[in-house]
């Protein structure tokens, strides 16, 4: 007794194949519904991404934004003399970048800002400040920014600290600063 003739006796010639046009049309609807999965899939995963983007988004408040509430709000920005008040950064060729009175940078022409952080002096609203690391002319800066109602301030480095990373020199700045400018901001 062979194995191999037993099973083709018991399973003979198989199914009958169906005409050649069924079999392409058949073909052509699976690929027709795969390719519809597939873009469904797609839809889904860029909503949810989506969603997630917006709740993250919503749930974040820059440091800029409730410094700019408080500035509104303020009554130690109120007291100031109009004339006394700081409105607008005055941006040169000098300096190129500065803070306004709600924390937000604002730019001269020509400045690519490739990182920032926020407030590394903890200073309360009114006063604001932000380590900026920036191109300008073809050359890379770091500054630490600092602003209140009635002034600001700058620290900045001459060409880059190679011994230490762009937080270590922010965070040295920062104690500098509070140290030697102590009422600004707070």
């Amino acid at each position: 007794m062979n194995l191999a003739e037993e099973l083709d006796r018991a399973i003979g010639n198989g199914p009958t194949n169906r005409p050649l046009t069924q079999r392409l049309a058949a073909g052509r609807r699976a690929l027709r519904r795969r390719a519809a999965a597939q873009v469904l899939a797609a839809v889904c995963v860029l909503a949810v991404g989506g969603v997630i983007l917006s709740t993250t988004m919503d749930g974040i408040t820059t440091s800029g934004d409730i410094a700019s509430e408080a500035a509104q709000s303020s009554d130690l920005y109120e007291t100031i003399p109009p004339q006394d008040r700081r409105t607008e950064p005055k941006l040169s060729r000098q300096a190129p970048i500065g803070l306004d009175l709600a924390g937000n940078l604002v730019v001269l022409e020509g400045v690519l800002v490739t990182r920032t952080i926020q407030n590394p002096m903890n200073l309360t609203p009114p006063g604001y400040s932000m380590g900026v690391m920036f191109q300008f002319e073809q050359e890379t800066f770091w500054r630490l920014l600092h602003v209140d109602a009635t002034s600001e301030g700058a620290v900045f480095a001459e060409g880059l600290p190679r011994d230490q990373t762009f937080d270590e020199w922010v965070s040295g700045a920062s104690e500098w600063a509070l140290k030697n400018r102590g009422s600004v901001g707070g």
